[in-house]
């Protein structure tokens, strides 16, 4: 909402299409919420119980993890897309956020997996479904940039495989920011003795 909402704050042409949303929404999320859904439990939850539990659905710790999150995706997609539009078409401008979105999501899936803990405190590779949900939608990502039904369904143009790397290495932005929003958050829990 935010990227596609910024298009008319800086009047420009829109920045992912109807049909590119969707797709970003029913494959890119969908086999990442399946993944995320079959995540094992963290340890500090390990005495929670559905028919016990009283407290919030969200607490401030969440709420300003999100919304952390959801402002750095958007600035950098944002400023990316209006970079972009100087050097580029606006076909291949659009194939570009469309990567770069898809990256934002598998890079956030694989960090949202422990709400408090590190992602270096466990196996990234230890839920098989997260991990085959990205080896699927690597191809489907693939696929709707590099072959001509892609192209013609999505309106999408093929591009220098090459800026793949480069958003990858963009996207990690998210990952590092979190892990320092959890760092410090375990520092001050661990202060208060809690």
């Amino acid at each position: 909402m935010v990227i596609v909402g910024s298009s008319v704050i800086f009047n420009t042409p829109i920045a992912l299409l109807p049909v590119q949303i969707l797709w970003l929404n029913l494959l890119t999320d969908g086999f990442l919420s399946i993944g995320l859904a079959n995540e094992g439990q963290e340890h500090r939850y390990s005495k929670y119980h559905f028919s016990r539990y009283r407290g919030s659905i969200l607490n401030k710790y969440d709420i300003f993890r999100i919304i952390n999150m959801v402002l750095v995706m958007s600035v950098v997609s944002i400023t990316m897309f209006l970079y972009m539009l100087k050097i580029a078409v606006i076909e291949v401008v659009r194939t570009c956020m469309l990567i770069i979105v898809s990256l934002f999501h598998w890079v956030n899936a694989i960090n949202i997996r422990k709400n408090y803990d590190s992602i270096f405190s466990y196996n990234p590779f230890s839920n098989k479904f997260i991990f085959i949900g990205l080896i699927i939608e690597g191809v489907l990502l693939w696929a709707s940039v590099y072959t001509d039904i892609g192209n013609r369904f999505l309106h999408t143009v093929k591009v220098n495989p090459n800026v793949f790397y480069y958003f990858f290495f963009v996207s990690l932005i998210i990952l590092i920011l979190d892990e320092l929003y959890k760092f410090f958050y375990r520092i001050k829990k661990d202060r208060r003795g809690i």
